[in-house]
């Protein structure tokens, strides 16, 4: 029973179960979900609690933290091919 409430921890948790790699996930001062990944589930504990409190704070967060809107390769690709036949 132990075991359970240790791993359980609101904001920490292992996207791939057994990996040992931890995430965090938690909500800016903006309602934005955000995730991070943290490595340990030690650092992960950390983490998650000083983002929390940056948000308290009102601390301005990094706007991305991943860049989206990002082409995948294989469309790059193309549209180079086609660009080099016209």
């Amino acid at each position: 029973m132990k075991d359970r409430e240790e791993s359980k921890r609101r904001g920490v948790f292992e996207k791939i179960p057994g990996s040992g790699i931890w995430w965090i996930r938690y909500f800016d001062q903006f309602g934005k979900k955000r995730r991070e990944k943290a490595g340990s589930k030690s650092v992960a504990i950390k983490l998650y609690g000083k983002r929390k409190q940056q948000v308290l704070e009102g601390k301005k967060l990094p706007e991305l933290f991943r860049k989206h809107g990002l082409r995948p390769r294989s469309t790059t690709i193309v549209l180079s091919f086609r660009l080099a036949i016209a």
